[in-house]
């Protein structure tokens, strides 16, 4: 799969979706991460579930 990564949102920089590893195959888990600054997103059970927590932003102008 091929996520496409909007660029991270606190120093512009590259994104990559990284894998942990698992004793189990199972058990392994998702994330996304900054490659500038290591921001990173939470473990996920997906590489798509992991893009789409990166790519979510904040709306302007903040709650109403």
């Amino acid at each position: 799969m091929n996520e496409s990564l909007k660029p991270c949102p606190f120093c512009g920089g590259k994104a990559e979706v990284v894998e942990a590893p698992a004793i189990f195959e199972h058990d392994a888990k998702n994330g996304v991460c900054c490659t500038a600054c290591e921001c990173s997103t939470p473990w996920t059970d997906s590489r798509a579930e992991a893009a789409a927590a990166w790519n979510r932003r904040a709306e302007k102008g903040g709650r109403e």
